[in-house]
């Protein structure tokens, strides 16, 4: 008489056969049941954050890491703003990482920051120093430049002319109207004024003020009138005074004799 066990698995060929894949997602657990899994190894894939698997009454479960747990440095993209971690669940969540700054652009007037998780190369400040390009200030919108200024440009070391900014770029401007020319071009005691004309030449404005020199007699004065020199005025009444009462005095004393 046959052994009905050895019958049954003559036609059950996958009974007695433990660990052998019945379908995709189980496998055989020897007495002809299709389990999740009968060993560890049964399960799936493993990785950072899923470092392992077990396996409990024929069903896999995963051991995950923690959630927020960073993956380790050569798994993330340095310079994107973002920090990858495991998410609790065996997968992987990117987040906001704001100090994880973006490699420099190069740009000697943008900085280098993360904003809401995001690169970002924002213009530095008005008159940061840079040299690129041959320029020396920043202009607050990203750019080297020569000047943001006119008091940043050199002198230009003419009558009339003045240091210019125009576009960032030094130059020279004309000085306004008015200006006085350097004291080289000015004629003492002449009741003029040498100034700028506004268009970068010079003109003479009268100057009353710029008296003549005096002429060391005590008696004349010096003055300018619409611009000319007056000539010597005549002596003053106080200065003859001394001289008057040296007079009556005088005749005052032949008269007693």
């Amino acid at each position: 008489m046959h052994d009905r066990r050895v019958l049954w698995r003559d036609h059950h060929p996958r009974a007695g056969r433990a660990g052998r894949a019945l379908r995709a997602n189980g496998v055989c657990d020897g007495n002809g049941q299709c389990v999740g899994c009968n060993a560890p190894s049964d399960c799936g894939a493993t990785s950072f954050c899923r470092p392992s698997w077990t396996c409990d009454a024929g069903t896999c479960n995963p051991v995950d890491a923690a959630n927020n747990t960073p993956l380790p440095a050569n798994q993330q993209t340095a310079g994107d703003c973002q920090q990858l971690q495991c998410n609790g669940s065996g997968g992987v969540k990117s987040v906001a990482d704001n100090t994880d700054l973006p490699a420099d652009d190069g740009i000697q007037c943008t900085g280098e920051t993360c904003v809401g998780g995001s690169p970002q190369h924002p213009a530095r400040a008005l008159n940061y120093a840079c040299t690129d390009n041959g320029g020396l200030y920043c202009d607050g919108a990203g750019a080297c430049v020569q000047c943001n200024d006119a008091i940043q440009c050199p002198d230009p070391g003419q009558t009339c002319k003045i240091a210019a900014c125009t576009d960032h770029v030094c130059g020279a401007g004309n000085a306004s109207y008015g200006t006085p020319a350097p004291d080289g071009l000015q004629t003492t005691g002449d009741c003029h004024l040498v100034v700028c004309d506004g268009s970068g030449g010079t003109t003479s404005i009268i100057q009353n003020g710029d008296v003549p020199a005096d002429d060391g007699n005590q008696c004349t004065g010096e003055t300018c009138n619409a611009g000319n020199p007056l000539p010597p005025g005549p002596c003053c009444g106080r200065g003859l005074q001394p001289e008057r009462r040296h007079g009556v005095r005088r005749r005052r004393q032949l008269r007693h004799l």
